[in-house]
């Protein structure tokens, strides 16, 4: 008889998700006291090792989730873009495993578990879709993760989002305006530069006349003014 194929819940297949190809770590070592003995004329079996997340950047964390789930909604895209960065070298949890020459790095994994739940929860709509969910439910469900996220960045939601509907559009970046000018000026250089080249969504907007008003994305949005067009959301 045919053995079935374990259905991991999507919590589990995120605990499981290995990153540790894209994240910059550190193995330090170190030999058991009898290691002279043990290992003078073999092969050294005994060394132990305590990997130590160094630096990562999240949105590699972004792709290789949004491919495992084979995620193409842009919304859903960017409520895990969003999500994941607020992680720190801190949610990941270096697994290691003994080998014929000593402990090895399996895999380095998130263990963060407000993370893990927001993503489940945002992912959730995407496999809820096979199940026949109707359009504008998931639509309405996709709105309201956006709304989370934001609380989740700012603290609070700004009263006119609230009710608002999201829809993903491209735009030409001259026509963006930026309310606060001068937090506009005092944006991190080192944060401008980790955007360049966004392929994804860049930030929300409102319509204001002809222009799009920024709500939220204003390091996103700074990074990419030199391209023909970006693509944002807009609320209304």
């Amino acid at each position: 008889m045919k053995k079935e194929k374990e259905i991991l819940s999507i919590r589990e297949q995120l605990r499981k998700l290995d990153f540790h190809y894209y994240i910059d770590y550190e193995l330090n070592s170190e030999q058991a006291e009898d290691h002279y003995e043990r290992c003078a004329n073999d092969y050294c079996r005994c060394t132990t090792i305590s990997p130590e997340v160094r630096s990562f950047d999240y949105k590699e964390v972004v792709r290789i989730i949004v491919e495992h789930f084979a995620i193409e909604n842009e919304k859903v895209k960017y409520c895990v873009e969003r999500i994941c960065s607020t992680l720190t070298k801190d949610d990941f949890y270096c697994d290691k495993s003994g080998g014929y020459y000593g402990e090895e790095l399996d895999s380095i994994c998130i263990d963060n578990y407000e993370v893990l739940n927001k993503l489940e929860e945002v992912i959730d709509i995407k496999v809820a879709r096979k199940k026949k969910l109707d359009k504008i439910n998931e639509e309405n469900k996709v709105d309201d993760q956006i709304r989370k996220v934001l609380v989740m960045e700012y603290g609070y939601l700004l009263d006119d989002l609230k009710t608002s509907k999201f829809s993903v559009i491209e735009i030409n970046p001259q026509d963006i305006i930026f309310p606060q000018e001068e937090y506009a000026k005092k944006l991190s250089i080192k944060k401008i530069e980790g955007y360049k080249n966004h392929f994804g969504i860049c930030g929300i907007v409102k319509a204001k006349g002809s222009k799009y008003k920024v709500i939220d994305g204003y390091h996103r949005i700074t990074a990419n003014l030199k391209k023909s067009k970006i693509k944002v959301i807009l609320s209304k």
